[in-house]
């Protein structure tokens, strides 16, 4: 009778204990506890080069292409609390590599990638292998690579974040640079391309700033330009327009 007991209490343990014991063993394990009950999260990518491609990786370390920047951004979803990094790249340019530290549970969460022109190769002299028996120098014809590539940088400011900064250079050709955030864009210039002549700033619920570039920075050197849509005080480079005087005059007979 003891050994039917104990057989019995012995069976009753082992149901007890088998979602415990089948939950063991190796595996990556999810740590998103909510996504079993769904839910989803929405980012907003924004980059200053059109066409450039954007790629999330899960914390699983599985990367995922999500699409193409067109008109300054990306829209992308994904399973909620699921993404920890993003990366976007474009031809030209650097690479930029992004975490995602926090969500916007309900709403929408933004990223910014501001991405930096590759700068032009310099002329370096290759040194020569133990197997080699002479020093490779440039040709004369090679030297004058030397003049070019050369970059400095603009610095633009303005007092409403995430506006659009474009760029129109001598040609008349018009660029979109980037997004002002916490009040600033920074923007790389290669000084041996076609030089720009004027920008322009778009906010929002503001009309649209338009100012002029005088001259080019000097090599490592910045340049500052300023939009200003809250302040009343009409900037340097902002002309106001002139509206025409109408005057009216009688005649006696």
């Amino acid at each position: 009778m003891k050994r039917i007991l104990i057989c019995g209490l012995l069976f009753i343990l082992l149901i007890i204990a088998e979602p415990v014991l089948a939950g063991t063993g190796t595996g990556t394990i999810d740590i998103n506890v909510d996504q079993a009950n769904g839910g989803t999260d929405y980012f907003t990518v924004y980059c200053n080069v059109e066409g450039a491609q954007v790629y999330f990786t899960d914390y699983n370390l599985f990367e995922t292409y999500e699409g193409v920047i067109s008109k300054g951004q990306l829209s992308v979803t994904a399973p909620i609390n699921t993404m920890r990094s993003f990366r976007v790249t474009a031809n030209g340019y650097v690479p930029y590599s992004g975490k995602i530290t926090s969500y916007n549970p309900g709403g929408e969460t933004s990223l910014f990638a501001n991405l930096t022109p590759i700068p032009p190769k310099q002329q370096t002299t290759v040194s020569p292998t133990p197997t080699q028996t002479k020093v490779l120098t440039p040709t004369p014809t090679k030297t004058t690579a030397l003049i070019s590539g050369s970059t400095g940088y603009y610095l633009v400011h303005s007092d409403v974040d995430y506006s659009k900064v474009y760029f129109i250079d001598t040609n008349g050709n018009e660029s979109f640079m980037g997004l002002i955030n916490r009040g600033e864009l920074r923007v790389l210039v290669d000084l041996s391309a076609t030089p720009y002549s004027s920008y322009r700033v778009e906010a929002t619920g503001y009309p649209s700033f338009t100012g002029t570039i005088d001259s080019q920075p000097l090599k490592g050197k910045t340049i500052n330009l300023w939009a200003r849509f809250k302040s009343a005080t009409p900037t340097k480079k902002a002309t106001p327009t002139k509206k025409p005087v109408v005057t009216t005059s009688t005649m006696k007979k």
